[in-house]
């Protein structure tokens, strides 16, 4: 059986998405997460040392293309379970994604606890 997995995709501010990561790591899922935007290596080995969970950015013209072939791939690939989106501006394609790759599109925030 292969290992379920969740996207986070993150356009501002990823303090939200790395608790939620931790969260969903501990529970068994494989977190892959892209954040938009150039990112400080010793800031994405904060999180990259837990295994389970792979963090990378992207420059923000290349952003949508390689979150499309990480939720295909990973849709073709591996169990996807659900998208999380930290932003709004991506949720209506994402949400287009979900109905064609058959997974579930939520909005991560700082209150929300999700149970997948």
């Amino acid at each position: 059986m292969r290992k379920q997995a969740v996207v986070c995709a993150v356009e501002r501010g990823w303090q939200n998405t790395r608790q939620l990561s931790l969260e969903l790591n501990q529970k068994g899922y494989f977190v892959d997460i892209l954040i938009k935007g150039a990112v400080e290596p010793d800031v994405l080995a904060m999180i990259t040392k837990y295994a389970g969970i792979r963090i990378r950015s992207a420059g923000r013209f290349w952003f949508r293309l390689r979150l499309f072939f990480k939720i295909a791939l990973s849709a073709l690939f591996k169990d996807l379970k659900a998208v999380g989106i930290e932003g709004k501006r991506i949720e209506g394609w994402i949400n287009l994604l979900g109905r064609i790759f058959n997974f579930r599109v939520f909005l991560i925030t700082n209150e929300s606890r999700h149970n997948l």
